[in-house]
């Protein structure tokens, strides 16, 4: 006779106002806290347009807050270049 095991309850899952999870499109460059269970870093930079990443370790997703949004400016937009005739 097979017996059946139990898997535990997941928690509910709780969306945090501006929080962000792994696998996202990053909105603003800035410096973002990290929440998981097992943390290897605490804070991470990245940059708006990039994809929010998953832990490295378990490949698990991480929830992420914007701490200090970081205004980036293009090379481009500062410096113009004339070319001679």
């Amino acid at each position: 006779m097979k017996t059946k095991m139990k898997s535990s309850p997941q928690p509910p899952r709780v969306h945090v106002p501006g929080a962000f999870r792994s696998g996202a499109n990053v909105p603003f460059s800035g410096i973002y806290s990290l929440s998981h269970s097992h943390p290897l870093i605490h804070s991470t930079r990245l940059l708006q347009g990039h994809i929010f990443p998953s832990c490295p370790k378990c490949h698990d997703v991480i929830t992420f807050t914007l701490m200090n949004q970081v205004i980036v400016e293009s090379a481009s937009s500062r410096f113009r270049l004339l070319m001679a005739r």
